[in-house]
Formats: C-alpha cells, structure tokens, sequence
C-alpha cells in the first residue's frame, strides 16, 4: 500500500470474504488464494451468485449478501443481539 509491500500473513484476526461468482473486476480465480495467504485462523468465504455490483446492491444484496454478513458479524461479536 502507498507503494509498500503488504504481509498478508500478518492479517490474523477473523476475516470474511464476499466473493461475488460472477464478479468482473475481481474474478473468484483472484480472490480466493487471499484465504490461504493471511494469518487468521479464522477466515470464512461468502459466495455471491451475480457480479460485482449485484453482491452490494439488488436482489443478491437482499437475499444473501446482507444477511450473511450480518450473520457473521452477530458470531464474532461480544455483545449479545438486541
């Protein structure tokens, strides 16, 4: 970053992934290494069907990307759902 070298393997707390099946800009071929190469013991990938743009907005956001992110973030949280 900033023309420095980044440690993947010093990524070490829990991570998820959102890998969108059909993304143009980051195709899965290029995005799914990334769980291998960091540090976490504790990475989780969340595959969207539809592109790029479909895994943040429209019916794919709706159905699986916003709620399996909350679904992550109410795991790996300390405080208890409301």
């Amino acid at each position: 970053m900033a023309g420095r070298p980044v440690d993947l393997h010093s990524i070490t707390i829990p991570l998820l992934m959102i890998i969108a099946e059909k993304d143009e800009f980051v195709p899965p071929a290029n995005s799914e290494p990334l769980a291998e190469l960091v540090g976490s013991d504790d990475v989780e990938i969340l595959r969207i069907p539809g592109g790029h743009a479909g895994a943040l907005m429209g019916s794919a956001a709706r159905k699986k990307t916003m709620p399996g992110v909350v679904d992550w973030l109410r795991r790996h949280s300390d405080t208890p759902p409301r």
